[in-house]
């Protein structure tokens, strides 16, 4: 039976809290909606959703850093003659 031709009422005595209808015949949403879980909307494969938004910059700083630390090292070695 579809969920179209019920009340509120009987929609939530059936899928909320102490509902008649046990956990595994219910869809993600009903099952969400029983537990009062928020619905996960994030995009991750976007800058619009995520932990971090998508920001690659928070991984892609240290590493740059320390090529640009490691570039130095070379240079002031080649510079200054190497080991002697």
């Amino acid at each position: 039976m579809g969920d179209d031709g019920c009340s509120a009422s009987e929609l939530r005595r059936r899928y909320h809290m102490g509902g008649d209808l046990k956990d595994d015949s219910l869809t993600a949403p009903q099952l969400r909606a029983r537990y009062g879980i928020k619905k996960n909307t994030a995009e991750f494969s976007t800058k619009t959703g995520g932990a971090r938004s998508g920001d690659m910059t928070s991984s892609v700083w240290p590493l740059a850093a320390v090529l640009a630390l490691v570039l130095v090292a070379i240079l002031f070695a080649v510079r200054t003659g190497g080991s002697k």
